[in-house]
């Protein structure tokens, strides 16, 4: 809300983009503040352990062994997932960067979402992995990954039908890159989502090193596919080279080292990926069919048809995706969220 209220007092003011930049800036600092207080008055005593300086510097030893494992991993991610924009603007057009961003920009806000649950789950499958709860561990990756691969199919489904739509009612249909680009932007920001809720797996339990050549690797032939798929098919390079590396180097990979260092259940792991695609794909092309046989009407009637599309999906995937004990369990969840809610 801050931020949000910055930004239009700033525009108003006509400080522009950086009264834009400016706001989130603001926003973010004040977030990271109100977190410490929070924080602080929540756990007073959380700087008590500095004064045992033997154990912090077992601690501190630890730590610094995950900087640069660490660090490469960033930079793998960086180099694999922010280099596009270059490769477009180098080898066709800075003026072609425009349509290829504005495309993918909803399958980017979506993306975020469906990383949010591992962002949000790691800390707690770390906490099981240090009590020694490998099986619970392991079972909660299961089904996060269930979760992940029907929120990301719900979502990435809608989009890729509607988005040039959406992109004709924002910015013009001049500016829409494609179907190939908004294809290939849904299917790695699926991809993406497990990748990232496994990454979190490696490097919230302190194994990122496990992970580190993998990542620099995938990045190193990520770069070199988009830069040749480029020349050879255009705009959709980059994303092409993701799509490939994905595919062929990340999709089994990372479930081999979370088998090797987690003991996880690769056919579980595979089921759990497998499933809500077999019911995703075919519903898929049927969204596909009724988004291309006729225009919503304005932004509220792509608004509905987005919703839908992705409610009746996971309706769908409710009924033949879960088990009878996964859909009582989450009944369960959710009855106690709303009674939390309700206090």
């Amino acid at each position: 809300m801050l931020i949000t209220g910055v930004s239009l007092f700033l525009a108003r003011t006509g400080f522009g983009i950086p009264g834009q930049y400016l706001a989130i800036l603001l926003g973010n600092i004040s977030f990271q503040l109100l977190m410490c207080w929070d924080g602080l008055r929540r756990y007073p005593d959380v700087f008590t352990v500095l004064g045992d300086r033997k154990s912090q510097l077992s601690i501190d030893k630890q730590l610094w062994r995950l900087n640069w494992p660490t660090l490469a991993l960033n930079l793998s991610g960086h180099l694999s997932l922010f280099t596009d924009n270059i490769i477009i603007s180098y080898s066709l057009s800075p003026a072609t960067v425009v349509p290829f961003f504005i495309t993918q920009r909803l399958g980017m806000l979506a993306q975020t979402q469906i990383q949010g649950i591992g962002n949000a789950t790691w800390a707690a499958l770390a906490d099981l992995h240090a009590k020694g709860e490998i099986d619970k561990f392991n079972a909660r990756v299961i089904e996060l990954t269930r979760l992940v691969a029907v929120m990301g199919l719900a979502l990435m489904v809608a989009i890729a039908a509607y988005n040039p739509y959406f992109v004709k009612l924002w910015v013009g249909q001049e500016r829409f890159a494609g179907d190939g680009v908004t294809l290939l932007a849904a299917c790695n920001g699926f991809l993406l989502g497990l990748f990232s809720l496994w990454g979190w797996c490696f490097s919230g339990t302190g194994n990122v090193s496990k992970i580190t050549l993998l990542s620099a690797l995938t990045a190193v032939i990520n770069v070199v596919i988009s830069v040749v798929s480029t020349h050879f098919f255009g705009i959709i390079g980059p994303l092409l080279g993701t799509f490939v590396t994905f595919t062929t180097i990340s999709s089994w990979c990372l479930p081999l080292l979370m088998q090797q260092v987690f003991g996880t259940s690769l056919k579980q792991l595979f089921l759990a990926v497998s499933q809500p695609l077999l019911v995703g794909i075919p519903y898929g092309f049927v969204v596909w069919w009724i988004a291309r046989s006729h225009t919503p009407w304005g932004w509220l009637g792509l608004g509905v048809e987005i919703g839908l599309a992705a409610l009746i999906y996971l309706v769908i995937a409710w009924l033949l995706v879960l088990t009878k004990s996964e859909r009582y369990q989450w009944n369960y969840r959710l009855q106690t969220l709303f009674s939390l809610i309700q206090r």
